[in-house]
């Protein structure tokens, strides 16, 4: 600056090497404008990688939202409006896009009772999301289908809309249901029987007994499964060890089942039975391992004879 003020000084009659002169002013005008400039395409640089950005991130939203394994849609909380829904959500309802959205649900007959979306609202206005609630809901041609939802309000231009992301669970609560009903069958069998009958979980923990176990030990029910260790309390001291390996090989060894398998066991009062148990596997409908049955014996009197 100053070696161009005074080269200027020198050419140019000037009272003060201080005073503003036209090639100063030119000067500074020219800094002020490639400043300006510069920043200028800087913050539009700084847009266009914002942009892209968005785009991007609204592009793997997209690719998320429609490749989800379950079915998803966005209504509008009010009134069900449905404004989105993936093509799982279409191909698990019998809806095409154009019959579901700017539709309503109500309108769509989709839910099978409407008390239970009256429910459902009610927690999301208190809440404003859940999770893994139950409902059941009606395909286009009638038929249900129970869904396993995780829901959450959302604020879009002024409105609240409910994100919906729902698993169909209808085959699993089908087994559940098989499940319930065989092991109401068994109990029904197994509560009447002269035989001490457990089922033992995948864990080894005792899940169920027969109400004789008050006749083989002289504990209740109740009090036999709260036992913490029951193998501990149940098992004559000598013969622990043997039953902890077989009960160990039972869940471990790939074997289906075993029999004639007899040990000393200890009543409520401390005398001494001796117990002969059969046990098996047991499985649901589809193979999923779900404990060991195990049938015991009386064998004192047969032993003292």
């Amino acid at each position: 600056f100053y070696i161009i003020r005074s080269i200027n000084f020198l050419f140019n009659n000037m009272n003060s090497f201080f005073d503003p002169s036209l090639m100063q002013v030119s000067v500074f005008i020219i800094s002020i404008s490639v400043s300006y400039f510069s920043s200028f395409g800087l913050i539009i640089m700084v847009n266009q990688r914002v942009r892209a950005e968005e785009v991007e991130a609204k592009k793997k939203f997209e690719l998320i939202f429609q490749i989800s394994p379950d079915a998803i849609d966005i209504s509008r909380l009010e009134d069900g409006l449905i404004i989105e829904a993936n093509d799982r959500f279409l191909s698990t309802t019998g809806f095409s896009r154009e019959e579901l959205i700017g539709n309503t649900t109500i309108n769509l007959g989709i839910w099978k009772d409407l008390k239970e979306r009256n429910k459902l609202i009610k927690l999301l206005r208190k809440k404003e999301y859940c999770e893994n609630h139950e409902i059941e809901l009606k395909k286009k041609d009638g038929t249900t289908f129970i869904g396993l939802t995780s829901s959450r309000v959302v604020d879009f231009n002024g409105e609240k809309y409910v994100l919906n992301v729902i698993k169909d669970i209808t085959e699993r609560k089908a087994i559940e249901n098989s499940i319930k009903r065989n092991e109401e069958k068994f109990k029904a069998i197994a509560n009447y029987t002269a035989n001490l009958e457990m089922w033992i979980g995948t864990s080894g923990e005792l899940l169920w007994i027969n109400p004789v176990v008050k006749k083989f030990t002289g504990y209740s029910q109740e009090e036999f499964i709260n036992i913490d260790d029951f193998l501990e309390t149940l098992i004559f001291k000598p013969d622990l060890s043997k039953v902890r390996k077989l009960y160990d090989c039972a869940f471990n060894n790939g074997d289906e089942s075993g029999s004639d398998i007899e040990f000393r066991c200890v009543k409520r009062d401390s005398s001494v039975f001796y117990l002969n148990v059969n046990w098996n596997r047991v499985y649901d409908i589809v193979g999923n391992f779900l404990g060991i049955r195990v049938s015991g014996t009386d064998t004192t009197n047969i032993k003292h004879a």
